[in-house]
């Protein structure tokens, strides 16, 4: 398992059991946190300390079809509104030794759940007093956010590690990247729009940045070669999201330029260690 979370996070007891529960943790900024394409584990205290940059994270990740799993701790805020939900969504205090999810207990307790309206959303409930775990995704085009109740990457006394891997894994599952948008053009007219790498960022934004990653890693323009190298690098792309950013990337974009147009768009921590001796590539 592969994820993202915030470097100004790192320190915080309540991701401090997160590097020894997945296999890889990219530390990102904020910005490079809104364009990248593993799952991002969040402490939601950014939520009540910066409730301005919360919503832009979570809005551009929807909006790029990408997901977002938001943990404790977590304060009283307007999470509804921060959201961009249309109801209230109530952070409220209550206690619980563990989680049923799919029909499986998992002892992971914690200290709030999450009361709305919003019944669809609820996919771990305590009866009469709000969900453990709540799935917010607007419609199926954009990506997925789902808010923890329970002490998923914490070490919170009555945690079982175990089953807090097994919770987490069963929720990464849930926040596969989604293709955005279906092409406003005829497949013909697509296959004919060659564009620059800084304009396929701009057309294509997670399927382009996939493929420029491919072709830093040494990939050709050939959608084989493209998805082994971006599983080699630790990616489990969507097929559709390749083969539509390969019908458009010009066949003269240079490894120069994908580099430079990826680190301008946010992308510049793997373009940095893409392009180190001993890269993700060859482990």
């Amino acid at each position: 398992m592969r994820v993202a979370a915030l470097d100004t996070q790192q320190g915080l007891r309540d991701l401090k059991g997160l590097p020894k529960m997945v296999d890889v943790v990219e530390w990102v900024s904020l910005p490079e946190a809104a364009r990248h394409p593993s799952p991002l584990i969040l402490c939601g205290l950014l939520a009540a300390e910066q409730p301005g940059d919360f919503a832009k994270l979570v809005k551009k990740r929807m909006d790029s079809g990408l997901g977002l799993l938001i943990v404790p701790r977590l304060k009283p805020c307007r999470m509804g509104d921060l959201l961009g939900a249309p109801e209230a969504l109530d952070i409220v205090h209550v206690e619980f030794a563990e989680v049923f999810l799919d029909g499986e207990r998992y002892r992971v307790p914690g200290s709030l759940v999450f009361n709305t309206s919003l019944h669809a959303g609820k996919i771990s409930s305590l009866p009469g007093m709000g969900a453990q775990l709540f799935l917010y995704r607007p419609t199926t085009a954009r990506g997925t956010v789902i808010l923890c109740g329970a002490s998923l990457t914490g070490h919170r006394p009555g945690s079982d590690p175990v089953h807090q891997k097994l919770l987490l894994r069963k929720l990464l599952g849930l926040l596969q990247p989604v293709k955005t948008a279906e092409p406003a053009e005829p497949e013909k007219e697509l296959k004919e729009s060659k564009l620059s790498a800084e304009e396929l960022l701009a057309s294509e934004p997670l399927g382009g940045a996939l493929v420029l990653m491919a072709l830093l890693a040494g990939a050709e323009k050939k959608k084989e070669d493209v998805t082994e190298k971006l599983c080699l690098i630790g990616f489990n792309p969507d097929s559709h999201l390749i083969e539509n950013a390969l019908q458009r990337i010009s066949g003269n974009v240079t490894i120069q330029e994908a580099a430079r147009a990826l680190s301008k768009a946010g992308w510049g921590a793997y373009v940095r260690r893409l392009q180190r001796p001993g890269n993700l590539t060859t482990r």
